[in-house]
């Protein structure tokens, strides 16, 4: 065993925590400067193993905190020896043993438990610290104290150590028993004395006592008979009395159980209404659900109607209107075209005859104006060659104006050339528009969009629907949680408001921890009939309310959190600290244990049992206590009177109108409705969720679907209005080659005209001038043209009147065909045959019919659920209404009841008062009886027949003779027979005495004789272990201890004596008066030496032997030494490190010291350090520790030597 670490605190210059590891077992020395704290580690020591610090003030205990800081209010010291050799009775490798000093406490403990002091003092003693030895710790000061002290304080110190303080002790406590022994043998001296003087007094008293006595007899024997008769007469009015009241009392018992039976009843009546009422409740839920649905079904098949009525009239209506429009316009352009087709014929007619008139028209002025002009020139020109010049002159114009024809018609035919390439370009550009309109149809995606907005529909309808849900669960949720709310006010009632605080909190913890194996209230784990559940409320009692756990540590958790929030206080059952055990139940069928009475699971057998498993149910109370009287189980009975194993007796009446078993399990029962609605909840508010997201992904897909529909009719818009341009286009190309064609003919018309001119004037230029004058046949031709002329004219302007009155009309005509029925038709043709729309509209009146069909079914549905809610109303308002009709009834029944109870009530009362009286009275009488004392035989029969007057006359004589006797002792045979008894006892006593007081003396004489042994036997050990170890520390000297006598025997003779006889020596050690030290430090032969005669350094070695010689008679299993090397000789400092160091072998060494000596031998080194007035200590080198002395010791020299 050895100190393994140290751990201090707070404790003196050491304010930090201050942790000492890994000692060495065997020798171990600390270093440090002067005040950096090395005396107070070993303080630090002492304080915990040492009785140095006992019975301290306030001012101490401050001194001992860090030099009474006041920032630290406590220290502490902790030691941890290495047990593995199990030296200390403690069956670990490692004991902690810890002091805690403050300004109020100071307190031990013992691997982490409170102990006391004296049991860590006989602790250590245990293991080898002796009390009467304390040199196993040597602090300063202590070497130097034994080199100075006396010779008689040297065989003091021989004393402690051989433990004579112990016999001294027990001889001074027999000493003072034998003072006691000798005053009480002198207190019975005297009272011997006195008791034989009063007893000769008594003596002369006895014969009057003895007449006084006879007279004194009859009187007592008078008097019990007269007080005998008026007893039995009590007795009989006592007993009438008591049947009377047994009478009541049976019938108040009946009421009371018919009063009890009616509480059950109204209770039943009351739960039962409570449910209808519940019913009633959710049934209301239900139909204003049920009404809501209903008005929502009829708001939604109104709608559906409407809608599919709007549809049809849509579609009667657009199918009608456009099929008339369409008609009304194929009708028309026929009309139109036919109209245009009939006017073309002789528009063409007209045409043509207005060209043949033109053309032969224009030959006619052609020719005129060629007579005409041949006739002038004959009188224009006057020669040839004037009329050639001009000719030629006419005939260069004309070429010119034919040239200018020519290439005006050769462009328009170039030009009609373009436009009817144009035209045919725009026919196929056209029938490319009208293949890809073709193409694009928007069916499909109006399809799908429909389809979209159905399944949109339907989401929001389920959505709907589980709106309803929702709205219909949190009603039933609301209404169970006051349901629940009212069982818990009810319950509350049963139990103080911290009880109900605790509960409450345990929920709400056990929910915010999710800790598991908390199972709840044992009133609500268990189950129990209505005939035995009294029997359990009442041996339950605030039990019910006790928590079940799975073990300890649950909870202790859990009265954490109630002990931090302050929030009530509840009592735990942790199943892991229950164990079965085996109860024997009373046979017999006026009993059974209550346990088997209940229902519970089967884990949770040692809680119940724990509770109900010491308790019967007897059939009366009376079975009940002689059960409990015989078993020690309880006992109780159906009404729940009940008699405890300590004989205590409970009963009376007990209201039945609520139960704490019933309020537990309805609690339980809502919390587990509650739950359930609340799972049903989340999982609807889940699908309400799901129905949300749902419903936005549609509706995105529905925007996104609309947006490609709008997308698909703006691109089909497009091509239908690109195939409408090219129409105008090809239309207006078409009008452009009609009027290319008619310039054409106009200009071909004229050049030939043109032509023809010339050719005439070519023809002219060839005849003759003077044949320049007309022909007769020029001349008629002339005058039938002039003629003809006007009326070819005016022809020729009646057909072009007509004429452009006929275009005007056919250009109309074809206008309005091609550019506004034509396009009409070709629209309405395609709106009338986009067939998709009128599917797209079947498909939703085919879904209108299918769900207004079904919305029609779950009306008729809803009315029957109306008429089935209704009904069950009905039901229910019948069922309550008769419900609350025999409540009523059953509360008249228990004020009838009540108030024949206060009629017993008033009965009893009287009775119970007349009893006490006539109680009192006999009780009266039974104590004057009783007082009476003993009486003879004959007084109970002497008297019979006797009547009372003759007795009381009788009884007034006897009196009169008594008061003669009036002055006699009435007690003096009894105090006589007292002081024989007295004196008998003393005489005993005193044998006693004087018995045990030679005991006393024996025990003196060995204490005493034990005393010098002891005393003797040590210093015969200390004497010649001081010599070893002198010889070990000076080898070449020698030493021994001298004890010193009073007489004049010298003292070398007698210590030869004492080693010689030894054990057997009968010297007293009173005899003795002093130990004395002589040594010789240079021969073993030359004469020795005083203690007094020495230097000083050698008596500091001769103390360090005798203490090391005191350690070796009783050994300690370590040493602590506080600078014992200090006033040492350095030759004498190696021997003694050297001493140590072989010691260390077998016992632990923790030293203090200045000198290199010690530290060239030891195992472990240690520094202290003092830096802000605090101390810290931590393991160094060796070559560190012997630096700091070395450094120490020239701070020495160098301070000497200034």
């Amino acid at each position: 065993m050895f100190i393994k670490r140290i751990v201090i605190q707070g404790f003196k210059s050491y304010k930090n925590e201050t942790v000492i590891n890994s000692f060495s077992p065997h020798h171990n020395v600390v270093v440090g400067r002067n005040g950096s704290g090395k005396s107070n580690f070993f303080a630090a020591i002492r304080f915990v193993l040492s009785d140095a610090y006992t019975n301290m003030t306030r001012q101490e205990r401050q001194s001992l905190i860090h030099e009474g800081s006041s920032t630290v209010m406590s220290a502490y010291v902790e030691i941890v020896f290495d047990n593995k050799d199990r030296r200390l009775p403690v069956n670990k490798d490692e004991v902690r043993i810890r002091r805690t000093i403050g300004m109020q406490k100071d307190d031990y403990s013992l691997n982490g438990k409170s102990s006391l002091k004296a049991d860590i003092m006989n602790f250590l003693e245990s293991a080898g610290f002796s009390r009467s030895n304390p040199y196993y710790i040597v602090p300063q000061g202590r070497i130097t104290a034994i080199t100075n002290s006396k010779d008689s304080e040297k065989l003091d110190l021989l004393k402690e150590v051989a433990g004579a303080t112990v016999f001294e002790k027990k001889l001074k406590e027999s000493n003072k028993e034998m003072n006691a022994a000798n005053k009480k043998q002198e207190q019975i001296d005297e009272m011997l004395s006195y008791i034989n003087t009063r007893l000769s007094d008594l003596s002369m008293e006895k014969e009057n006592l003895k007449v006084f006595e006879k007279y004194n007899t009859s009187k007592k024997v008078l008097e019990f008979n007269l007080y005998d008769r008026e007893i039995k007469s009590l007795t009989q009015q006592i007993d009438s009395v008591e049947n009377s009241y047994s009478d009541i009392l049976q019938n108040s018992n009946a009421i009371a159980e018919d009063l009890n039976d009616g509480e059950i009843v109204i209770k039943n009546l009351e739960d039962k209404l409570t449910e209808y009422k519940s019913q009633r409740k959710l049934l209301e839920i239900e139909s204003k659900n049920n009404e809501q649905e209903i008005a929502d079904v009829l708001s939604a098949i109104g709608a559906e109607k409407a809608e599919l009525k709007s549809i049809k009239l849509e579609l009667a209506s657009a199918s009608g209107e456009d099929s008339l429009k369409l008609e009304h316009a194929k009708q028309k352009l026929q009309e139109k075209t036919e109209k245009r087709d009939s006017i073309h014929p002789k528009l063409q007619k007209l045409t043509k005859d207005s060209q043949e008139i033109s053309s032969r028209l224009e030959n006619m002025r052609s020719e005129q104006r060629s007579l005409l002009s041949k006739k002038g020139r004959g009188r224009q020109f006057k020669t040839k060659q004037q009329r050639d010049d001009w000719l030629e002159t006419e005939i260069e114009r004309l070429n010119n104006s034919l040239t200018e024809k020519k290439n005006s018609l050769a462009s328009l035919q170039n030009t009609e050339t373009d436009i009817h390439k144009k035209i045919s370009d725009l026919e196929g550009k056209k029938k490319q528009l009208e293949i890809d309109s073709s193409q694009i149809s928007e069916s499909q995606a109006e399809k799908e969009l429909y389809d979209l907005k159905v399944q949109c529909t339907a989401l929001i309808d389920q959505r709907k629907s589980l709106w309803r849900e929702e709205s219909r669960l949190n009603s039933v949720l609301q209404t169970y949680k006051d349901e629940k709310s009212k069982v818990e006010e009810d319950l509350n009632g049963m139990m103080n408001s911290s009880i109900s605080k605790g509960l409450k909190s345990v929920k709400d913890i056990v929910d915010n921890l999710s800790l598991e194996g908390v199972y709840g209230t044992l009133g609500e784990l268990i189950d129990v009939s209505d005939k035995y559940k009294t029997a359990v409320e009442v041996v339950g009692g605030n039990a019910l309310f006790d928590v079940i756990v799975d073990t300890d540590r649950t909870a202790s958790l859990i009265m954490e959190q109630l002990a931090t929030k302050k929030t009530g206080r509840v009592t735990f059952i942790p199943l892991n600290r229950l164990k079965q055990r085996t109860v024997h139940y009373p046979p017999g069928g006026d009993s059974v244990p209550l346990i088997r009475k209940i229902a519970y699971d089967d884990s949770l057998e040692s809680a119940v049992q724990h509770v109900f498993g010491n308790t019967v149910v007897a059939i009366s109370l009376e079975r009940g206590a002689e059960i409990s009287k015989s078993t020690g189980l309880s006992a109780v009975t159906l009404d729940g009177d009940r008699c405890n194993n300590n004989g205590v007796l409970t009963g009376g009446f007990r209201e039945q109108a609520k139960s704490r078993v019933d309020c537990l399990k309805s609690i339980n029962k809502w919390d587990s409705d509650i739950t359930t609605v609340d799972e049903k909840l989340r999982e609807i508010k889940n699908r309400i969720s799901e129905k949300d997201t749902a419903i936005t992904k549609i509706n995105g897909n529905i925007n996104q679907k609309r947006k490609q529909y709008d997308s698909i009719l703006v691109e089909k818009d497009l091509k239908e209005t690109q195939v409408s341009e090219v129409e105008n286009q090809l239309n207006m190309s078409k009008q452009e080659v009609a009027t290319t064609e008619t310039q054409i003919k106009k200009l071909t018309s004229s050049i030939d005209l043109l032509s023809e001119q010339k050719y005439q004037y070519e023809t002219e230029m060839k005849t003759d001038f003077e044949s320049s004058d007309l022909l007769d046949s020029e001349e008629e031709k002339l005058s039938t043209l002039q003629t003809d002329i006007p009326k070819v004219q005016k022809q020729y302007d009646s057909i072009s009147g007509e004429l452009q009155s006929l275009e005007m009309d056919y250009s109309s005509l074809d206008s309005e065909i091609k550019e506004m029925l034509i396009p009409l038709v070709s629209r309405l043709t395609r709106i009338v045959s986009k067939s998709h729309v009128s599917e797209v509209h079947s498909m939703r009146i085919s879904d209108l019919k299918s769900k207004l069909k079904d919305d029609e079914k779950r009306s008729q549905e809803l009315d029957t659920e109306k008429k089935n809610i209704k009904s069950k109303v009905d039901e229910l308002e019948q069922s309550m209404s008769e419900v609350e009709k025999s409540r009523k009834m059953a509360d008249e029944n228990q004020k009838s009841l009540i108030q024949k109870l206060a009629i017993y009530s008033k009965d009893t009362d009287k009775l119970l008062s007349k009893k006490v009286t006539l109680k009192t009275r006999r009780d009266e009488l039974n104590k004057k009886v009783n007082d009476l004392g003993l009486l003879t035989d004959d007084a109970f029969t002497k008297y019979e027949g006797v009547e009372s007057k003759t007795i009381l006359d009788e009884l007034t004589k006897v009196s009169k003779e008594l008061k003669q006797y009036s002055h006699v002792n009435k007690k003096a045979l009894e105090q006589y027979i007292n002081f024989s008894k007295q004196r008998d006892s003393l005489v005993s006593r005193r044998k006693e005495l004087d018995k045990g007081k030679s005991s006393i003396e024996e025990l003196m004489l060995v204490l005493q004789k034990r005393k010098n042994k002891a005393i003797i036997q040590t210093f015969k050990e200390v004497a010649t272990k001081f010599s070893e170890v002198f010889q070990e520390l000076v080898p070449a000297g020698v030493g021994n201890l001298i004890l010193q006598k009073k007489n004049d025997k010298s003292i070398e003779s007698l210590t030869q004596q004492i080693v010689e006889e030894g054990d057997g020596t009968e010297i007293s050690s009173d005899q003795y008066v002093g130990v004395t030290i002589v040594v010789s430090f240079n021969s073993k032969k030359d004469e020795q030496l005083r203690l007094e005669q020495l230097s000083g350094g050698q008596k500091s070695l001769c103390a360090l032997a005798l203490i090391f010689a005191i350690q070796k008679c009783d050994p300690a299993p370590f040493y602590l030494f506080d600078e014992i090397d200090a006033n040492l000789d350095e030759q004498y400092r190696t021997a003694v490190a050297n001493l140590v160091h072989k010691l260390s072998a077998h016992a632990q060494f923790i030293c203090t010291t200045f000198r290199k000596e010690m530290l060239d031998v030891c195992d472990k080194f240690y520094g202290v350090m003092f830096n802000n007035k605090v101390s810290t200590i931590a393991e160094i080198s060796k070559n560190e520790a012997l630096n700091f002395v070395g450094d120490l010791q020239a701070e020495h020299v160098n301070s000497t030597d200034a």
